[in-house]
């Protein structure tokens, strides 16, 4: 499963979108009784670039043609 949440900041600070995304708990209803902890990993320092291409020629283009959604 895949759950996207975001929080903001509070006058330019993330101490309170951090605390407020630990208390989030995500679980199967199975467990609600005795609900597990949550496992929050850090990736601040894995590098990443989620911008999307605004570029699409040559190989890149032909990537995204090869599939279709029917």
């Amino acid at each position: 499963m895949f759950v996207f949440l975001r929080a903001f900041l509070v006058d330019g600070k993330t101490e309170a979108g951090v605390k407020l995304m630990e208390r989030s708990r995500i679980y199967s209803l199975a467990q609600k009784d005795d609900p597990p902890a949550m496992k929050f990993p850090n990736a601040s320092a894995v590098p990443s670039d989620y911008d999307f291409k605004r570029d699409l020629t040559g190989e890149d283009f032909e990537a995204s043609t090869r599939y279709s959604i029917t």
